[in-house]
């Protein structure tokens, strides 16, 4: 059996991994996607776990009392967000009274954090899903915007926007595949090197009740014909980090950070290709496939079209801070 299924990843790599990373710009066929307005779409929701359900119920916290005035003395939005960065006790959260922009000194707590990242996951909520960014989604996350995980990144915003919109409109929709899909967090923990970055444990959950297609494969993930077969699965435990900056903007996002390999229906894969492990995609798949798609990921930074997907954002479309992130003496390293 298992000579059946390294025979068909073999065979199917190339295609695959081409059509994933370098798609065809020309193709908009939905491939029978449901839309937000079909009766059987579902968002994603967010599951509190059972510390973070206690913290909410016994903390009165309104998040509109945590903006200060984040904005920049010369408009341009660079030079706010690199002199907060710089700052030479911005680690801690303070900012130096000589520092040229009208933000004011703030100190973050963990309950404060934990508050802004949740409104950030109920707006992907709302929006019905990591692969669905929503103008709510958009509005949360600074220009700088750079998203990493151990298979995307490092990326900008208008790239990581142009990806999952790919996904969404060429079969990969999660809200479609897995209407009921849920994630927990637990282990909420403020990083001790950086005051605005906060780190969590993530568990997916969900039942694989529709069709998912990986975009420009022809591989299709489809659910078990008889309802009573379709069990439900929980991925193993995920390490995911949120950097803020002081006018809750999210500048740094990774996810797909597996605790443990062994736990969980995700077999050792983090994020997107976790949930697809857990909808049935062999593990052998992804392993013989990974040196191309490694490689193919690197030389998609190089795509020329408006209206391709990438992986990995060019070095000019990354924002200045990451380019500077090794002397900025923010424990942010690559």
């Amino acid at each position: 059996m298992w000579k059946l299924v390294l025979a068909v990843a073999i065979l199917q790599a190339s295609s695959f991994c081409t059509g994933l990373l370098f798609p065809n710009s020309n193709n908009n066929n939905n491939n029978g996607v449901n839309s937000p307005t079909s009766s059987s779409w579902n968002p994603l929701s967010y599951q509190a776990s059972p510390e973070t359900a206690e913290y909410l119920d016994n903390t009165a916290v309104d998040s509109n009392d945590y903006y200060p005035n984040f904005e920049d003395t010369d408009g341009n939005n660079n030079y706010s967000i690199l002199d907060f960065l710089r700052s030479k006790s911005a680690g801690t959260g303070h900012i130096e009274p000589d520092v040229q922009s009208s933000y004011y000194t703030l100190d973050p707590s963990l309950d404060m954090l934990v508050d802004w990242t949740l409104d950030y996951v109920d707006a992907i909520d709302l929006a019905g899903g990591m692969t669905r960014v929503s103008v709510g989604v958009e509005d949360m996350m600074a220009p700088e915007f750079v998203f990493c995980s151990p298979t995307i990144g490092p990326i900008s915003k208008n790239d990581f926007i142009k990806l999952m919109s790919f996904y969404r409109y060429n079969g990969l929709d999660l809200a479609s595949a897995i209407p009921d899909l849920t994630v927990s967090y637990e282990g909420w923990h403020q990083d001790p090197h950086d005051a605005w970055r906060i780190w969590t444990v993530a568990r997916y959950s969900g039942t694989h009740t529709g069709t998912a297609t990986l975009p420009g494969s022809g591989l299709t993930l489809t659910p078990s014909r008889d309802p009573s077969q379709r069990k439900k699965f929980v991925t193993g435990p995920e390490l995911q980090s949120f950097l803020w900056t002081p006018s809750k903007k999210l500048l740094w996002q990774t996810v797909g950070y597996i605790g443990d390999q062994n736990t969980g229906s995700n077999q050792g894969h983090g994020s997107l290709y976790g949930l697809l492990v857990s909808m049935g995609l062999p593990p052998l798949y992804l392993e013989t496939t990974e040196p191309l798609r490694n490689v193919q990921s690197w030389f998609s930074q190089f795509q020329q079209s408006e209206t391709a997907s990438k992986l990995r954002s060019s070095y000019s479309a990354l924002p200045q801070w990451w380019h500077e992130r090794k002397t900025l003496g923010r424990n942010l390293r690559r």
